[in-house]
């Protein structure tokens, strides 16, 4: 069941969040095809400073990767027709052919816990609803000096094992 919020409950969430310390403006693309979840993740990306594009489709993603580069992505894991996972699969594809560098994607899902098996295709899991503070602590990991960012990786690595 999808929340859908009025116009004004955003611009209160905005508000409030406004207040809070901004980060480093980083370009971001959010790909969610909920309209509330899109509203209220690119609210929360934009107060910590983002420079925030966004679709509800995982084929407009695609054309926006290939015209402009991406700090991170936050892309919702159950799109309609291409799924999430298709569409970070497909812009790996991408960024090999043209040997750009790998775009850090968030994965979004109502689900409590990630997918199986293999997850070298995204860089974090996070489940909504999504937090200004979740937002926040996955783009201060991505930004994080390679070591810390090694840290991570382990810390991921034993977790899924």
């Amino acid at each position: 069941m999808e929340y859908l919020a009025s116009a004004p409950e955003v611009e209160r969430v905005r508000a409030v969040l406004a207040d809070m310390s901004p980060l480093p403006a980083r370009r971001a693309l959010v790909v969610d095809e909920s309209s509330m979840s899109l509203r209220l993740t690119c609210a929360l990306l934009e107060c910590a400073g983002c420079i925030v594009e966004s679709t509800s489709s995982s084929e407009e993603a695609l054309a926006k990767c290939a015209a402009t580069t991406y700090d991170v992505m936050f892309v919702d894991m159950h799109l309609p027709g291409m799924s999430g996972r298709e569409l970070i699969a497909r812009l790996r594809r991408f960024e090999q052919i043209r040997r750009a560098p790998r775009t850090p994607v968030v994965a979004l899902s109502a689900d409590d816990l990630p997918p199986f098996g293999n997850l070298d295709w995204l860089d974090i899991f996070m489940s909504k609803p999504v937090t200004r503070e979740l937002l926040v602590a996955s783009l201060d990991i991505l930004a994080a000096r390679p070591e810390e960012r090694l840290l991570y990786e382990l810390e991921r690595s034993l977790l899924a094992a």
